[in-house]
């Protein structure tokens, strides 16, 4: 079993090893010891050295590595969608899920996936009171009402489908950024469910349909549920998405005598834009609910709102996070804190998204 340490950054390359990026951020290091030496400053250490940024500290990534061993998973995990991903892999491999149909349906997405709600209402100054309000394990909740396993080019017989398509009539308001398309004349990537949900009227350009939505992320995390810590479960059901949604392959260089020698990419096998789209998608239309009242911010499965929502402790429901009297200042999405605090404060110790008053917040 190889030596295994995490590191909170990886800033330094070692002279010879592999490395692991994602992005412009260094996620992994191999190689021998002696070279792995230079980067830790210690002896004999390890030869794998991983960042423990998916895991917020390092002592929760050396509990997560635990974990990951316990599960006889190989090598060690990056993040909590790690765990979802060779759970994932295990299953579909026993042949517990069925394997999904996704290349022809990835290609439909590819142009046109957009993400999760962002959108600043009201830049600036917003006066009391201003609510702030988040979704109970949004992602968790719209994974639960089935994703497709079989996809075939669109067929409008079908209960089901996702299309690129021109929005010529709209019944019910629109989220801004699909408003915006429609106005300039652009394809929208729409659900059948969001058809119906604000009663379109709409031009199909190309899609991919199904008959069944037989498929949930729930199978898998019922499997690691009493396996792992319950923290990590946790960010496993906010983040599980991910594998589906990731597009960025990681970029692997393998160095010697500190030059690159080589470079290959490792492309996301598990790939699935359709179900990430409508994960995305069905928090879009529950956020659009409330959000369509009064919101001065939209952050994905968070509003800051003037007016006061209805609460709930289900899953989907809506959980009061904060209430400021005094109003808030918002500068962007995700960067806004309480006001008047915002004017004695630096901008790294203002409130984020989902509350948070600064990233140190988010493993507590």
């Amino acid at each position: 079993m190889s030596e295994v340490r995490y590191t909170q950054e990886i800033v330094k390359k070692p002279e010879s090893g592999i490395i692991y990026r994602a992005g412009s951020r260094i996620t992994s290091l191999r190689g021998r010891t002696e070279y792995l030496d230079t980067v830790t400053g210690e002896t004999g250490v390890c030869d794998t050295l991983k960042s423990a940024s998916g895991f917020g500290t390092n002592e929760r990534a050396y509990e997560a590595l635990e974990a990951w061993r316990r599960l006889g998973f190989k090598g060690a995990p990056a993040s909590s969608t790690s765990f979802y991903r060779e759970m994932y892999a295990r299953l579909r491999r026993r042949g517990v899920i069925g394997a999904a149909t996704q290349a022809t349906a990835n290609n439909l997405v590819s142009s046109a996936f957009y993400g999760g709600w962002i959108e600043v209402m009201q830049p600036g100054r917003v006066h009391g009171p201003i609510y702030h309000y988040d979704v109970n394990s949004a992602y968790l909740w719209a994974g639960g009402a089935g994703l497709p396993k079989t996809i075939h080019p669109y067929d409008p017989s079908d209960p089901h489908y996702m299309v690129l398509a021109w929005i010529t009539k709209a019944g019910e308001e629109l989220p801004g950024m699909m408003e915006r398309q429609r106005r300039q004349l652009k394809p929208v990537l729409l659900t059948s469910e969001d058809v119906d949900h604000y009663s379109l009227e709409i031009d199909v350009y190309r899609g991919v349909s199904w008959r069944e939505q037989d498929f949930k992320p729930d199978y898998v995390l019922e499997e690691l549920a009493g396996e792992i810590p319950f923290w990590l479960l946790k960010r496993c059901t906010q983040s599980y998405w991910g594998l589906w949604a990731a597009r960025k392959p990681i970029v692997v260089e393998k160095l010697h005598g500190g030059e690159v020698e080589k470079t290959w990419t490792l492309k996301n096998r598990f790939q699935h834009l359709v179900w990430a789209q409508i994960i995305i998608s069905r928090i879009v239309r529950l956020v659009h609910s409330e959000a369509r009242r009064d919101a001065r911010l939209v952050y994905v499965d968070s509003i800051l709102t003037g007016e006061e929502v209805a609460t709930s402790e289900r899953i989907g429901g809506w959980r009061l996070e904060e209430e400021f009297p005094k109003g808030v200042l918002i500068q962007a999405p995700g960067v806004w804190d309480r006001w008047p605090d915002a004017q004695r404060r630096r901008v790294d110790q203002w409130h984020r998204h989902a509350g948070y008053a600064t990233p140190v917040e988010l493993d507590r």
